[in-house]
């Protein structure tokens, strides 16, 4: 069986970008994020929670959109704003690519 850790490194690069990975918390969002950055050397993996200011998450938001290459980690507060109608149990963490709800699995 793969770490956590592990099979994230495998998403990051090898999956098609852009790539949103659901965080049980706040922590665990910053923690993906960091590691990462570490793990692949990318230093534009971000990370996205409601304790962000409204201007950080305003730019976030503006450059997962624009970003043909990028991974988000984030709580749910990603996708209580922009996916309001998709229901996912937050009781781990999930990938999500942008623009195909649909396509969500364990990670």
């Amino acid at each position: 069986v793969l770490s956590v850790r592990h099979e994230m490194y495998s998403i990051a690069t090898t999956e098609a970008r852009p790539i949103l990975i659901f965080c049980r918390s706040r922590a665990s969002a910053e923690l993906t994020a960091e590691m990462l950055r570490a793990d692949t050397q990318d230093r534009r993996i971000k990370f996205y929670h409601a304790g962000l200011q409204a201007e950080e998450k305003s730019d976030i938001e503006k450059w997962f959109f624009d970003a043909d290459d990028a991974i988000l980690a984030s709580t749910c507060a990603y996708g209580i704003v922009h996916a309001p109608n998709m229901y996912l149990s937050f009781s781990g963490c999930y990938r999500l690519r942008k623009k195909t709800l649909e396509n969500i699995s364990f990670c």
